[in-house]
């Protein structure tokens, strides 16, 4: 009976230490999941915080900083306690790479010579814009854009960051600049693609969001040098089409005392807070370059583009204290989600013969594919109005169908809701 019971008590051990096997293996199992642990970053003090581990679905898996446009950082992710600390050390070397990976303070360098050496006045108004070749498809037809127009082209720079680039664009006759700086800053990454939509795929991971944001603010000190040097500025984004010459309707909003003239991003009561920076016009005062070098002080810290820094930040504090900073409406400059055909290429009635819109910008289309494709119908609109073309399997899946719709059917901007 005694060796019944060992046996028994024996076994009843076996269960136990089984049991204790099985539930250490079903945690490790828990832990190694992809996601199951994951990171933030404090807001205050840039600290890597364990989350409780647990299973994430796929709509968790990036965790971002919080910022005005939801922010491009992504916070690291662990598998393992025991390996926090070595992915702590590997994600904060990796955040502060990213994070430093932004314009030199200033002007940019041998700009203004290449200006000069090429013939252009001081005291000029130069339409500027940049590509890389990622972006080329789109500028080639803004430079075609602006070859339709007569004089225009003659006052257009185009800046490019790689040489191959470069011949494509002297090939086009216009003047173009390689930005040997830019290329210093990128490095490998000079022909990488900086849109939206590379900013928030996996694929594309941090790298893609910080390129967004050094592209973005490139333009900034685009302006900054040449109002510095004594130029007038009208820096468009390589994703517009020109309908007509901008210059005369930015100098009107100049000389009714604007000393910033941007797009809007959408019409109605917010339309002068709503600014859009795919323009940005300005020309030499006593007051522009200290308004850009406060504008420019804010990229070293920044996770967003500059126009999130222009609109929350800059613009508010500049207006309060009596600076205008005029946003073209929709109505001559409209977006991909408030284009109208019959509205904005139709005749201007000022006799001009030329079209009402004066430009139209690719807002709201998050890829470089949906923008080439929106701005090629525009274009091949322009020269025939009257034509049935409609939008493309590249431009629906690039841009937002949702809330061009939207607008169309009862008005709301993209952050008004749905139509009732």
């Amino acid at each position: 009976d005694r060796r019944v019971e060992r046996r028994v008590e024996s076994r009843e051990d076996e269960k136990e230490e089984k049991t204790k096997r099985n539930d250490a293996a079903e945690e490790d199992a828990v832990e190694d999941q992809p996601g199951a642990a994951m990171d933030a970053y404090d807001d205050d003090e840039d600290l890597v915080e364990a989350a409780p581990s647990k299973p994430a679905d796929e709509s968790a898996k990036q965790k971002y900083f919080k910022s005005i446009n939801g922010g491009y950082f992504a916070a690291p992710q662990t598998t393992r306690d025991d390996d926090i600390g070595r992915m702590m050390r590997h994600d904060r070397a990796k955040h502060q790479s990213l994070a430093s990976l932004h314009n030199r303070p200033g002007a940019i360098p041998g700009l203004i010579d290449h200006l000069q050496a090429n013939g252009a006045q001081v005291g000029q108004m130069r339409l500027m814009t940049y590509t890389n070749s990622a972006y080329w498809p789109m500028a080639k037809l803004f430079i075609e854009s602006a070859q339709r127009i007569p004089g225009l082209a003659d006052a257009l720079t185009v800046m490019v960051s790689d040489r191959a680039t470069l011949k494509q664009c002297v090939a086009t006759g216009v003047m173009c600049f390689l930005d040997t700086d830019m290329i210093d800053v990128l490095g490998e990454h000079m022909n990488k693609d900086g849109s939206i939509q590379a900013g928030q795929e996996d694929m594309s991971g941090d790298l893609g969001k910080a390129l967004r944001v050094v592209w973005t603010w490139r333009k900034v000190h685009v302006v900054y040098t040449l109002v510095n040097a004594g130029y007038g500025c009208l820096f468009l984004d390589a994703s517009t089409l020109l309908l007509r010459d901008p210059r005369l309707l930015i100098k009107q909003k100049l000389d009714a005392g604007a000393l910033l003239v941007t797009l809007s991003d959408f019409g109605g009561a917010l339309e002068q807070k709503a600014i859009n920076t795919g323009l940005i016009g300005a020309r030499p005062n006593e007051y522009v370059g200290k308004l850009l070098e406060d504008w420019m002080a804010l990229e070293p810290e920044a996770t967003d583009t500059e126009q999130a820094s222009l609109t929350w930040n800059i613009a508010p504090n500049a207006r309060a204290d009596g600076v205008i900073i005029t946003a073209l409406s929709q109505e001559v400059a409209p977006s991909y989600l408030t284009f109208d055909v019959s509205q904005h290429l139709d005749l201007d009635e000022d006799g001009s013969g030329e079209h009402r819109g004066y430009i139209v910008h690719a807002a709201y289309c998050g890829s470089i594919s949906g923008k080439s494709a929106f701005l090629s119908r525009v274009s091949q609109l322009a020269e025939n109005p009257n034509q049935i073309l409609p939008a493309t399997e590249e431009e629906n899946a690039g841009c937002d169908v949702f809330d061009r719709r939207k607008f169309f059917t009862c008005g709301l901007a993209p952050w008004d809701g749905v139509c009732e």
